[in-house]
């Protein structure tokens, strides 16, 4: 099983985060792996980051942290800069299909994103405040540009369905299935 499935369909580059059973929470080699894939976006008209299962990303893999040496994780935080750095970067615009929780570094990676697209399941936030931490790859930044001081709520959770504003956040469809899907697929091209 490939923790990334890579397809490239209607134009389009889809990256699908594969490890459903832990949210599609990324590890370093994944990390690697989407920024590999784009960096290397020529023809395609688009390229849109969604996750398998229930979860769109639970941020960064940290079930073994307290056992990983502190360059471990100082490597785990570069992969995701560099992740990040490779979407504000790319050609072509980055859709993230948000299709349920993005929570964590998963959010800061949908902020990274150009557009977002949320099934009115996802719910979108920062956890690191309610246990003594903060976001720290920039998405908070990246939001508050984005949306404006007065929108954005450190700490807080936006769900998929809250009604949208202009510049308030994703748009959202109403299920995680095909109407998200054909929403990203369709501001593909």
């Amino acid at each position: 099983m490939s923790d990334i499935i890579v397809e490239r369909r209607d134009g389009a580059l889809w990256l699908t985060l594969n490890r459903p059973e832990r949210l599609n929470a990324y590890s370093r080699e994944m990390a690697h792996e989407l920024r590999d894939q784009v960096q290397e976006v020529h023809n395609e008209s688009a390229v849109i980051i969604t996750g398998a299962g229930r979860g769109f990303c639970a941020g960064g893999y940290l079930a073994n942290i307290t056992e990983s040496s502190e360059r471990e994780i100082r490597s785990l935080y570069r992969s995701s800069i560099e992740l990040f750095e490779a979407i504000r970067m790319c050609p072509r615009p980055v859709i993230a299909a948000v299709n349920g929780p993005a929570a964590g570094g998963g959010n800061e990676l949908v902020v990274a994103c150009d557009i977002a697209i949320a099934a009115e399941s996802a719910w979108l936030g920062q956890t690191g405040p309610r246990v003594g931490s903060s976001p720290i790859l920039g998405g908070a930044n990246m939001l508050a540009m984005a949306v404006g001081e007065p929108r954005h709520i450190p700490g807080g959770r936006r769900r998929g369905r809250t009604k949208r504003e202009p510049g308030s956040g994703p748009r959202c469809g109403p299920s995680p299935g095909s109407s998200m899907l054909f929403a990203s697929r369709r501001r593909a091209e």
